[in-house]
C-alpha cells in the first residue's frame, strides 16, 4: 500500500464540539474485510459509515439518532459481537446506558429498538466501550458515578440468552477510598476517586491489559498515578504484572503503579494501549510535564528480567518529545489540549509507533518512531486537526498491520461559530512513511518563507494576505483598525500556531504642511465580536513621511484566540494628517520540516 491513503467519509462531521475523535468509546472498528465508522453529522444525527477494505467507497447509514447535548462526551460507541452483530451505544453521560443492536450481523443498514440499561443496576453511566477479545467476547465497560467519585463496572455479552451479564460491578473502585468502604455520594470526608481506564487490549497469548489512571476530583489537575492490571482468563481474574492476584474491586491504594504521576503536572486522562505481537509486552502512551515543567509525550512497557521471565519485568518509562511548552489542563468537562490524545500500536519487529497531534507542531498529524534507538517524529499529512484527538482501528492494525485513524478537525464545547468539517479515514503503514523523503504540501508561497524567533529550523508560509484598496487618511494620534482584516478560526488556518504583520507602504503629506517628522505607527490588533480583544505584543513600527514602506515583526497570535479577525492599527505621531497609500495585513504558520529527530 502506500505510506499514506485518505478515503472520503463525509463533508458533514460535526466541527464545533469534540464528540468523534476521542479514545475512549472506540466507534472505528473492523471485522474481515469490512470496516464501519459511527459519527455524529453537523445536524447532530448519528450515522453508521462502512466500507470494504482496504480502499473501498464509504457508505453511509442513517440511525434516526440525534445527539442530546453538543459535547464531547457524547461520543458514540462501536462494537461487534460474538456471531457479526454490530453493537451501538450513543447519548450517555452520568445516565442509564442506551444501546441498539444491528437487524442482521455485519450491516450497520438497520439497526433495532432502543434498549435503556444492561445489567440493570448501572443508572449513573459514562464512557461505554465494547472491546471484542480474541475468540469473539464482546466486552462492555462503563464509568459509574461521576468524575472524581465514580467506579468502573465490566459486562459481557451472552449471545445464548441475548442478554448482558455482569462481569464485575466494579472491577475498579474509586468510591471505596483508603477505608475499602464504597460511599454512594461525594462528601468532605469522603477519601474517593475516579478511574479513567486507556483501552482494553489483548495480547496473542490471550492476556487482557488495561492501564488507567486516578482523578480525585471533576477537576483534570487532580489526575494521577498511572496504573495497571492484566487479566489470563477474558476479564474473570486479575492480577498485576508480577502475577498476584487482586482482591476484587481493585482501588487506588492496591492498584501496581507504572508511573507515580502526582497530581497538577498535566496528565490527560484516558488514551490507548497496545501490545507487542512477538513479546506480548504491554504498552501505553501518554502525556504528562517533565522535571522541567513541560508537557511531554511518554512512552511506556514492560520490560523482560534478565532471565526472560516476564513476572520479574519492570516498568520503563521514557519521554518521545522533548517539547517546551506547558498544558496548564484545568478545570472540570472537555478540556482543550495541545497535544491530542495518542494512538499506539506495536509492529512485528517490536517497533513502537505513536500517531498524535501537536499545536506547536502545526497540529498535523504526526508519527513518532523509535528507529535504531532514537525517537523521530514525521508528519503525514498538511491538514490542521485543531483540538481533535488520535482514534484509531486497533483491530485493523491487528489482521492488516495498517494504521487507521480518524482524521476529522474538531474544537472544543458547543461554539456557534464552527461548522461542518470533513472527515476522513486515514490509513498509514509507518514502515512506508519512513522510506519515502518528503511530505507533500498544499500550503501557498511556500518558495518564500521566512525564518522566525531567530532559528533557521522554524520557518513561515503566508497563507492569506489583503490590502486596502484605496489610500488612507490618518489623522489620530490613538490607534484606529484600518478595516481590512482577515478573518479566520482554528479550523480554518492550515497549520498552527498563526503569525501576524501589518506593511505599510508609502505615506505622504507632512512636507505639504512643512513638517518632516510626522509619521504614522501600525501594529497588528485581534479583533473579535466586533471589540478590540487583545493587541499583540510588540513596538509598533513607524513610517515617517515620504518613506517608501515599513513591516512590523511577525507576532504570534494568543492560542486562546480561536475565532474572529485579525487587523491593522495606526496613528499618527502628531495632529498632522497623512496618507498612507496603502495597508496589507497577512497571515502566515510554521511549515515544519519532514524529518525531526526528538
Amino acid at each position: 500500500m502506500q505510506p499514506v491513503t485518505r478515503t472520503h467519509v463525509t463533508g458533514d462531521g460535526m466541527g464545533n464540539a469534540q464528540t468523534n475523535t476521542p479514545p475512549f468509546c472506540p466507534r472505528l472498528v473492523s471485522d474481515g474485510d469490512r470496516q464501519w465508522f459511527a459519527y455524529w453529522t453537523y445536524g447532530g444525527r448519528l450515522v453508521v459509515a462502512s466500507r470494504s477494505l482496504p480502499d473501498g467507497t464509504w457508505e453511509r447509514d442513517e440511525t434516526g439518532i440525534e445527539i442530546d447535548v453538543r459535547d464531547g462526551h457524547w461520543t458514540p460507541g462501536l462494537g461487534i459481537g460474538p456471531d457479526g452483530y454490530l453493537f451501538l451505544a450513543y447519548n450517555v453521560r452520568c445516565s442509564t446506558i442506551r444501546w441498539r443492536r444491528s437487524i442482521r450481523p455485519a450491516d450497520s443498514s438497520e439497526f433495532g429498538t432502543e434498549r435503556i440499561g444492561t445489567t440493570g443496576d448501572g443508572s449513573s453511566a459514562t464512557y461505554p466501550e465494547f472491546t471484542r477479545l480474541r475468540d469473539g467476547t464482546l466486552l462492555l465497560g462503563y464509568r459509574e458515578g461521576e468524575s472524581g467519585h465514580g467506579d468502573w463496572y465490566l459486562d459481557r455479552w451472552q449471545p445464548e440468552t441475548e442478554t448482558w451479564e455482569s462481569l464485575h460491578h466494579p472491577l475498579l473502585s474509586g468510591t471505596a477510598g483508603s477505608s475499602g468502604e464504597r460511599s454512594t455520594e461525594r462528601t468532605e470526608a469522603t477519601d474517593s476517586s475516579c478511574p479513567y481506564l486507556w483501552n482494553l487490549v489483548q495480547s496473542t497469548d490471550g492476556v487482557l491489559h488495561a492501564f488507567w489512571c486516578w482523578r480525585r476530583t471533576p477537576d483534570v489537575r487532580t489526575n494521577s498515578e498511572l496504573s495497571y492490571a492484566c487479566s489470563p482468563d477474558g476479564g474473570e481474574t486479575w492480577t498485576t504484572s508480577s502475577g498476584r492476584e487482586y482482591e476484587l474491586p481493585i482501588t487506588q491504594s492496591a492498584a501496581e503503579i507504572v508511573d507515580p504521576v502526582s497530581e497538577g503536572i498535566d496528565l490527560l486522562n484516558n488514551g490507548w494501549a497496545a501490545t507487542d505481537p512477538t513479546t506480548n509486552a504491554p504498552h501505553v502512551a501518554y502525556c504528562r510535564n517533565d522535571a522541567a515543567g513541560n508537557t511531554q509525550l511518554y512512552h511506556a512497557t514492560l520490560e523482560s528480567a534478565a532471565d526472560g521471565n516476564d513476572p520479574a519485568g519492570e516498568w520503563r518509562v521514557e519521554s518521545v518529545t522533548d517539547r517546551t511548552t506547558t498544558a496548564n489542563f484545568g478545570g472540570p468537562g472537555v478540556v482543550g489540549s495541545p497535544l491530542g490524545r495518542m494512538g499506539i500500536v506495536v509492529d512485528d519487529s517490536s517497533g513502537v509507533h505513536i500517531l498524535t497531534r501537536d499545536l506547536e507542531r502545526a497540529n498535523w498529524p504526526l508519527l513518532y518512531s523509535k528507529r535504531e534507538g532514537t525517537w523521530q517524529s514525521q508528519h503525514l499529512v498538511d491538514r490542521n486537526l485543531a483540538y481533535s484527538d488520535i482514534h484509531i482501528d486497533l483491530q485493523r492494525w491487528r489482521q492488516d498491520r495498517v494504521l487507521s485513524f480518524v482524521e476529522q478537525p474538531q474544537t472544543v464545547g458547543d461554539v456557534p461559530w464552527a461548522g461542518a468539517t470533513e472527515i476522513s479515514i486515514t490509513d498509514v503503514d509507518p514502515h512506508a512513511v519512513w522510506d519515502r523523503t518528503t511530505v507533500a504540501s498544499s500550503i501557498v508561497e511556500t518558495d518564500g518563507r521566512e525564518n522566525i524567533d531567530g532559528s533557521p529550523d522554524t520557518s513561515l508560509a503566508t497563507f492569506a494576505s489583503t490590502s486596502l484598496e484605496d489610500p488612507l487618511l490618518v489623522d489620530d494620534t490613538a490607534f484606529t483598525p484600518i478595516g481590512s482584516g482577515l478573518g479566520f478560526d482554528e479550523l480554518s488556518v492550515p497549520a498552527t500556531p498563526v503569525y501576524a504583520r501589518v506593511r505599510i507602504d508609502g505615506v505622504d503629506g507632512s512636507e505639504r504642511e512643512g513638517k518632516n517628522d510626522a509619521a504614522v505607527r501600525a501594529h497588528v490588533s485581534l479583533v473579535s465580536d466586533g471589540e478590540t480583544r487583545e493587541t499583540v505584543a510588540g513596538e509598533p513600527v513607524s513610517v515617517t513621511a515620504g518613506s517608501k514602506t515599513a513591516t512590523t515583526d511577525w507576532h504570534r497570535i494568543p492560542d486562546g484566540f480561536r475565532t474572529g479577525r485579525v487587523d491593522g492599527a495606526v496613528a499618527t505621531t502628531s495632529a498632522t494628517p497623512l496618507w498612507v497609500r496603502s495597508a496589507t495585513v497577512e497571515l502566515a504558520c510554521p511549515m515544519p520540516s519532514v524529518v525531526e529527530k526528538q
